[in-house]
């Protein structure tokens, strides 16, 4: 069973991972509202600020925007 401390960093990372992902999509083809709520979760989820920095790092660098 995984803990609750490596749940919420599972779930933040792959929330980092889907708001990136999203980032790169034409502004047409975007879900507003759907990376929004997932901002906000990520913004509110129980880990480290330094932890969701490297995150947002991380996801930014596999999926950089276009251009």
């Amino acid at each position: 069973m995984i803990d609750a401390i490596r749940r919420d960093y599972l779930i933040a990372k792959a929330l980092a991972y889907c708001i990136a992902a999203m980032e790169r999509l034409p502004f047409y083809q975007r879900e507003l509202s759907d990376q929004k709520d997932m901002q906000t979760l990520f913004d509110t989820i129980i880990i480290p600020e330094a932890d969701r920095e490297q995150l947002r790092k991380e996801a930014r660098e596999k999926f950089p925007p276009e251009g």
